[in-house]
């Protein structure tokens, strides 16, 4: 993946999550908090039409703003969550 990839992604949406009325994917959020890491870079990189670099950056955006407004919502801690992936 390449940098022009990179810029097409972040010009099409911006990472979702984000206060400013940027939609939520459902899905995503489901497989995020059932801790399937995979699937979810899948989605975004389909939905979003970019890299796989540019859709595990906007994974973990995602991640980190579920952690912070709905950490009930997650199967397993945020410790062990990354255990076993490797990027």
């Amino acid at each position: 993946m390449g940098l022009a990839d990179v810029l097409k992604c972040r010009r099409q949406v911006r990472v979702v999550g984000q206060e400013d009325g940027v939609e939520a994917w459902p899905e995503v959020d489901e497989l995020i908090v059932t801790n399937r890491i995979l699937a979810g870079i899948q989605v975004i990189r389909h939905g979003r039409g970019c890299g796989l670099h540019a859709a595990l950056d906007e994974f973990v955006g995602r991640y980190r703003w579920l952690r912070e407004k709905r950490p009930g919502a997650f199967t397993v801690s945020d410790e062990s969550y990354w255990i076993g992936f490797y990027s």
